[in-house]
């Protein structure tokens, strides 16, 4: 029981630390996942020892529960017998192996260097927003979005809008500002990197690469019921007290939603220092998605920093001691760096083009998927370290030697643990067989860190 309630709670503290990202979706992740452990352990502690008792024979049936069936049918084994049994076990012989002189350093040194080069493959590891990787490859609206890139400049399915807001009295319908508004629309030409072009800026003092001054704007609307619409479209109404500028990228925004910002925010900003009367905003559905992951992922290293010292905390309480957690933090860090190095390996190069179509599609990580794993790792790490540790502690306590106490807590506890990972692995292979790229990046990143 208190097993389970320690390592339950720390798969709850880490799925609680998810709340305090501010972007709704991940807290509601955060939350249900957080209520689905206290169930679990609630039900754990309570409802299946009183099942497991309604039944006062249910460890005695033949063929229920093949591994209790001897109970029933086989004499119990004296001590010495259960120990002549115990010695013979793949379990006890890989303890008694791995813990032997030199075996054990041996073993240490391969492990690090079987594991050095996924944390250089870190360097890989490149984060991205766009829409394709939360679009199932085989979907409609996939097929769609292909047809439609196929037949259109992209950045024309994607545009962004530049708002102009005054800050005082200052007048829109003027030759200041459509100066102003021009300047702007040759400097986003000009200092994007070609990123955006000006011949694609569309506003009430530029369509298409042609310069319509103040006096032009005020006879075309009289005469230009074309000019007349797009002022209509691009002005927000009558008194004419903000406008947008519709900007059409060169580039490909949906393979990298921070392309844009990144050209054009620096290009506002020089502007709003030079021309304090107005504020320019950026605006556009993958400029909105790009801002809000900055923010999550700003927030992203606190908040892992948060919940590894919770964690951390906990265990030192419980089994009161220091060295402990900090030798849970190195054995979690070589989880972290294996995982997400192996991504890195898998979706952010050529290699593994030839396993999925779909990796070449939609390449580089996910802005999701690690926010949403290292949670996970981290917990379910520290769990099946306990499970391990916490018998081991028990054979210690009953006297035994340590490396006997290690022996025997891998002999008791080795295939529990292994057939909890399969189990878990097999549960995580349903995200990784998704066609949707940033559940098939969570499932493949959490199979392979279990």
């Amino acid at each position: 029981g208190a097993i389970v309630v320690l390592s339950g709670g720390i798969l709850l503290s880490c799925f609680l630390c998810l709340m305090l990202f501010p972007l709704q979706f991940i807290v509601s992740t955060g939350l249900s996942a957080s209520i689905s452990i206290l169930m679990s352990i609630l039900t754990s502690i309570t409802i299946t020892p009183a099942l497991l008792l309604i039944g006062g024979k249910f460890f005695a049936i033949n063929g229920l529960l093949p591994c209790f069936a001897w109970s029933r049918f086989t004499p119990i084994l004296s001590a010495a017998e259960q120990v002549k049994k115990e010695v013979k076990s793949w379990w006890f012989r890989c303890g008694d192996f791995i813990t032997r002189m030199p075996h054990a350093p041996i073993i240490i040194i391969l492990v690090v260097l079987f594991l050095s080069p996924f944390p250089v493959a870190l360097t890989r590891f490149k984060i991205v927003v766009n829409d394709v990787h939360f679009l199932p490859s085989h979907s409609a609206a996939y097929a769609e979005i292909y047809e439609a890139t196929s037949a259109w400049p992209i950045g024309k399915i994607y545009p962004y809008y530049v708002v102009v807001v005054p800050k005082s009295n200052v007048s829109i319908q003027s030759d200041s500002f459509f100066n102003i508004a021009h300047d702007l629309a040759v400097a986003l030409g000009s200092q994007t990197g070609g990123v955006i072009k000006y011949q694609n800026v569309l506003s009430i003092s530029d369509l298409g690469g042609n310069r319509i001054k103040y006096d032009e704007s005020t006879f075309l609307l009289q005469f230009s019921e074309f000019y007349k619409y797009i002022y209509s479209i691009l002005t927000n109404n009558e008194k004419v007290t903000s406008v947008k500028m519709v900007l059409y990228p060169s580039v490909d925004p949906t393979k990298d939603a921070a392309i844009v910002p990144a050209a054009v925010l620096p290009v506002l900003n020089n502007f709003t220092a030079s021309s304090p009367d107005f504020t320019y905003l950026l605006f556009g559905r993958l400029a909105v998605l790009d801002d809000s992951v900055n923010v999550v992922l700003h927030y992203f290293p606190y908040i892992a920093l948060v919940t590894s010292g919770i964690i951390l905390a906990v265990i030192c309480i419980s089994f009161r001691s220091i060295l402990l957690p900090l030798r849970m933090l190195i054995t979690i860090s070589f989880t972290l760096a294996w995982s997400f190095g192996s991504i890195a390996i898998i979706f952010c190069t050529t290699w593994f083009y030839w396993l999925d179509s779909d990796i070449q599609e939609a390449p580089d990580i996910c802005w999701i998927s690690p926010i949403l794993t290292f949670t996970i790792i981290a917990g379910l790490g520290i769990d099946y370290d306990l499970f391990l540790f916490n018998r081991i502690v028990e054979f210690r306590k009953k006297g035994w030697e340590n490396r006997a106490a290690i022996i025997k807590g891998i002999s008791k506890t080795g295939y529990v643990i292994t057939w909890a990972g399969v189990i878990m692995s097999l549960a995580f292979a349903g995200l990784a067989m998704s066609s949707e790229m940033n559940l098939k990046q969570t499932g493949v990143v959490l199979m392979l860190s279990v």
